[in-house]
């Protein structure tokens, strides 16, 4: 497998190190971190509508704002700001994930690309996915028992792979 790296010889095509998997692995946690965690997704939600209509507003296309360095730049004051709660990394992972929504959508109509007149749609994220990275979450013992980053502070959780995990 190649990526593109950045540091060194830029623009050069280098073997990847690691291999990097996507998983949903269910989890294993009590009442208090469960309800920590919810909290986190429910205010994680309703900043990724907070940047939707910012989104939107670039109407003629010269912000790109759909990209996440772009929404980066011109919205992470403002989502800090208003929702300091979540703290930086959550916030950044805001911006991910927004911006991950729209190019899906750009990517799923072809034609937005080539008509000036079509305008990005208005998403909501009623039952948004908290985008987890090597920032906000933290495994242990063999990878049975994590660490998470919420609102308020890290909970601790135990993994339970399912059968196709563990084969």
């Amino acid at each position: 497998m190649k990526g593109l790296n950045i540091s060194k010889g830029a623009g050069k095509l280098v073997r990847r190190k690691v291999d990097v998997r996507t998983v949903c692995i269910a989890l294993e946690v009590d009442a208090d971190a469960s309800e920590k965690m919810h909290q986190t997704r429910r205010l994680y939600g309703q900043a990724c509508n907070l940047l939707v209509p910012i989104v939107v507003s670039d109407t003629d296309r010269k912000k790109r704002l759909w990209q996440r360095y772009n929404l980066h730049k011109a919205a992470y004051p403002m989502v800090r700001t208003k929702m300091s709660v979540l703290g930086a990394q959550l916030a950044c992972n805001v911006m991910r994930s927004v911006s991950s929504m729209y190019q899906s959508w750009i990517s799923n109509h072809p034609n937005f690309s080539k008509d000036k007149k079509m305008v990005l749609p208005s998403i909501s994220f009623r039952n948004p996915v908290v985008h987890l990275d090597k920032n906000t979450i933290r495994f242990f013992n063999n990878y049975t028992e994590a660490s998470v980053d919420t609102v308020n502070g890290r909970v601790g959780v135990r993994l339970r792979p399912g059968k196709f995990q563990l084969s």
